[in-house]
């Protein structure tokens, strides 16, 4: 997948429910930066509303990662902006937050 594909799959979330928007974009995030050997861990509510299948709802995509600047650098190219600790998606509005590990 292609910075151009991403953006095309994230655009068409707008018209789904907000769970759903979230894991394909957690997914599309993921996919962008397989290549450079940084794999995502989705964290806190996301993962909780993943396991609980819906019963608890979170307003952002939480992520632990290594790589710190490729995401910043991936997320840009997405027309991600960063807000405080948060990168909100110009299209969807949700926040993506990334806790880096050294």
């Amino acid at each position: 997948m292609d910075i151009i594909q991403a953006k095309e799959i994230l655009a068409q979330l707008i018209y789904k429910p907000k769970y759903e928007a979230m894991i394909y974009t957690a997914s599309v995030v993921t996919q962008l930066l397989a290549p450079f050997g940084i794999k995502p861990i989705i964290v806190g509510g996301l993962s909780v509303e993943i396991y609980t299948q819906q019963e608890y709802a979170t307003r952002d995509i939480g992520f632990v990662s290594d790589g710190y600047q490729k995401i910043t650098d991936i997320l840009f190219s997405l027309d991600f902006k960063k807000e405080g600790r948060h990168f909100i998606g110009m299209i969807l509005k949700l926040p993506l937050r990334f806790q880096i590990t050294i």
